[in-house]
């Protein structure tokens, strides 16, 4: 289980030296950048629709959350093991929530962040 990141922790440290690995990090965000800003502009242009075949469709407050961890554990994997995470599909689960879903030839991973602000995500993985 992955631990989890409060943004707000993060404000209220002291600033700290910059190191090798949070410059990489850096360049991976930039290098990243406009494929996840592709992702994120697609998933909100679904939210405004509101539905989708009389579905009603993840908040803005919901799709804000996922894209947080999303961001969150792309910018960790790289930080903390060095590898280059792929950008996962944002899309429209179930009750109004957000699902997060990777597919590659040897694995699957889908987070689902639900609607309910107090609620924990649920996962699915699978490695082939």
């Amino acid at each position: 289980m992955a631990t989890p990141l409060y943004l707000d922790d993060r404000k209220q440290r002291e600033p700290e030296q910059e190191t090798p690995k949070q410059t990489g990090s850096a360049r991976l965000m930039e290098s990243h950048q406009q494929e996840i800003e592709a992702e994120i502009d697609r998933a909100r242009a679904i939210s405004r629709r509101g539905e989708i075949d009389g579905e009603y469709v993840y908040s803005e407050e919901t799709l804000d959350r996922a894209v947080a961890f999303m961001k969150a554990h792309i910018e960790w994997l790289w930080r903390t093991c060095g590898i280059k995470a792929p950008v996962p599909m944002i899309g429209n689960g179930p009750t109004q929530s957000v699902d997060l879903f990777w597919q590659r030839p040897s694995w699957k991973l889908l987070v689902n962040i639900p609607a309910a602000q107090d609620a924990l995500a649920t996962f699915y993985g699978d490695d082939y």
